[in-house]
């Protein structure tokens, strides 16, 4: 559908109808808020902001995971870490990606408990 340039002061086209029960109501076509204009790429730098935002995030997560894990392996047993690496990296990486997947674009995490 071929792009329509609307004046700045247009800021919503809404469709008015009425229902088969009588009641009116309304449907919007095209609405245009602040967040959808890209006069200056405000948009580009916020969106990948965020999204640099929550990589940090998700790795400091991933980090702190391994590290318990690490300190762990090695209270069991002499260089224990060595011994299990493979796992604690994977443990580690999935609580990272976990973190990653729950952080929302708008840049709010929900705490969650850490049992580690």
């Amino acid at each position: 559908m071929p792009k329509i340039k609307l004046d700045e002061a247009v800021k919503r086209i809404s469709v008015l109808s009425i229902a088969s029960d009588g009641k009116l109501s309304t449907r919007d076509i095209c609405s245009l808020d602040d967040d959808d204009k890209d006069d200056d790429g405000k948009s580009f730098v916020e969106k990948s902001e965020r999204l640099v935002r929550r990589l940090v995030e998700a790795q400091h997560t991933m980090l702190e995971a391994y590290l318990n894990v690490h300190n762990r392996s090695n209270r069991d047993q002499n260089n224990g870490w060595l011994l299990d690496v493979g796992s604690n990296v994977v443990h580690a990486f999935g609580k990272g990606r976990k973190r990653f997947s729950e952080s929302r674009t708008d840049g709010s995490y929900r705490q969650r408990r850490s049992y580690d």
